[in-house]
């Protein structure tokens, strides 16, 4: 994956921005935003009684299809210019390209009754905010902690990775450091909030997955979580660029946790790439339970070979519950090196497995992380010389469907290539043919390279690529139009938003999207509002 690869969808803004309207505040801050500079409503729409959605994960819950169907306030009527703005302001100490979460009526260690946003920063920060109001009490944070500090298991003279962290070349995606990246996911339960934060300490790098109470802002402890933090590593059997004697370790230097994190079914699972192209990297997968904070289950993706990065552009890692112990979806990027092509001839089997330029199927029963069907390009090899990954853009697991194929997938990397899938048979390795026959769809020329995830909602899927305008694609019993029917005219430069949906049912749908691609120059992010048709 390039350089810049890796960026998607983040805000390079220090300054938070919230509305004393829960709903409003909700939607604007916590489902939209994959950057930390998010407008909102002005007070008095209150015809109704807000709904309050909490925001545990990446886009809303575990599909992350991008919709709030139980939105009661906003609709395309009352959000304009004459009643839709900027309330209030809150300063934080870095960038923030984790999605902030949302949690309402929670009761915080000053013993009082708040709605809760939750913002983590690439400081290595994490701030719990009052979503209502900054004045009085509230105009400092309930909380605010950093991971740099020994109460949080740093060593002594902890700071967040450097944005070179090689010394080689700054990577250019994230920065000025590089601390909380992938958006961490909150258990409402136990009021756990499970995050990975990067560090150097002395010269030695590590990445640790804290369980964080959410109430207090301290590491959690027995009984409700053991152990917190824990140190990310693990070795595995594999002769890829950087093993010694037939193994491969973790290294925390070179790998780079983009992708949110999934907790389910009480495991947290976590997704890893690279600085840029800084290597020599390989994608990981991990699994950690969520209670005794014991790994269960850790994978490289390119053990005899390199690269295959979980990148996504931030986006979580969908999962669906139609397989026993519920099976995730990945899409990867590039193999890292021309010479490493141990991509199997058929799916399954998957011994010895190189994962790069793939969308691959993984059952996550007790807590495990077993490959069990894939998708690789007729033209992967092209993708892989070319550096148009596949995994730059996230999964979109539609809602089932009418037709045929009820259970699909939409997916498109930085080559604009728009792919149907059927994710009970995802079609195997298709490496050296002449098409993707074994795709329901391969859809080219309608939208340029993706660096953000296709959203849902109401029978369309939204895509809003780089170098390109949003566009509207209607799904008509699982069969995706094979051309837009709808485009706005506000293009995006590198790199194109996600959007996220709001919506009454299937009525009052607004289009939500961050534009950020001023963020190499930490310039202003702008937030759109769009009328759904």
């Amino acid at each position: 994956m390039s350089r810049h690869s890796s960026c998607l969808g983040f805000a390079a803004s220090s300054l938070v921005s919230f509305s004393r309207h829960t709903l409003a505040r909700r939607v604007a801050v916590c489902k939209l935003a994959l950057f930390a500079l998010t407008c909102i409503l002005t007070a008095g729409l209150r015809a109704q009684t807000p709904t309050a959605v909490p925001v545990l994960t990446w886009q809303y819950n575990l599909t992350h299809q991008g919709q709030n169907t139980s939105e009661t306030v906003l609709t395309p009527a009352n959000v304009n210019v004459n009643s839709f703005g900027k309330l209030f302001s809150m300063k934080v100490d870095s960038t923030s390209y984790a999605q902030p979460l949302y949690v309402p009526g929670l009761k915080m260690s000053d013993g009082l009754l708040h709605n809760v946003v939750f913002i983590a920063t690439e400081n290595d920060s994490i701030y719990a905010f009052d979503a209502d109001s900054n004045g009085g009490a509230d105009a400092a944070p309930i909380w605010q902690i950093t991971l740099l500090d020994a109460a949080h298991g740093a060593g002594a003279g902890a700071t967040a990775v450097p944005a070179d962290p090689q010394g080689i070349a700054p990577q250019g995606d994230i920065g000025p450091t590089i601390g909380i990246t992938g958006t961490p996911a909150i258990n409402a339960a136990t009021n756990t909030m499970y995050v990975v934060g990067n560090t150097v300490e002395q010269g030695t790098y590590f990445s640790r997955l804290h369980a964080i109470n959410i109430l207090t802002g301290a590491e959690q402890s027995s009984p409700t979580v053991a152990k917190s933090p824990v140190v990310i590593s693990a070795t595995v059997a594999g002769t890829g660029t950087a093993s010694s004697g037939g193994q491969l370790a973790f290294d925390p230097l070179i790998e780079n946790q983009r992708p949110a994190l999934d907790f389910y079914n009480g495991y947290v699972y976590i997704g890893y790439a690279a600085h840029g192209d800084i290597g020599p990297w390989h994608g990981w997968l991990f699994a950690y339970n969520a209670t005794t904070m014991a790994q269960s289950a850790a994978l490289c993706l390119s053990p005899n070979g390199a690269g295959a990065g979980i990148w996504a552009s931030g986006a979580g890692l969908p999962i669906d519950d139609d397989a026993t112990g519920g099976r995730m979806f990945v899409a990867t990027g590039n193999n890292g090196t021309e010479d490493d092509k141990e991509t199997p001839t058929s799916y399954p089997p998957f011994a010895n497995a190189q994962f790069g330029e793939s969308i691959i199927d993984f059952n996550l029963a007790n807590g495990g992380l077993t490959p069990k069907d894939a998708f690789t390009s007729f033209n992967s090899t092209t993708l892989d010389a070319s550096d148009l990954d596949q995994g730059a853009g996230g999964v979109l697991m539609v809602p089932d469907q009418q037709g045929a194929n009820p259970h699909i997938l939409v997916q498109a990397g930085k080559e604009g290539r728009l792919l149907v899938l059927n994710r009970d048979n995802l079609g195997g390795n298709n490496t050296g043919k002449t098409s993707n026959a074994t795709a329901l769809q391969d859809i080219t020329g309608e939208i340029q390279g993706m660096w953000s995830t296709p959203a849902y909602w109401n029978g369309n899927v939204y895509t809003w690529a780089s170098k390109d305008y949003p566009k509207l694609f209607p799904l008509t019993n699982g069969v995706l139009a094979e051309k837009p029917t709808s485009q706005s005219s506000i293009y995006s430069a590198f790199p194109g938003p996600s959007f996220s949906i709001s919506s009454n049912g299937t009525q009052n749908g607004v289009a939500w999207a961050v534009r950020a691609d001023q963020y190499v120059t930490y310039g202003e992010a702008v937030l759109y509002g769009r009328r759904m048709t």
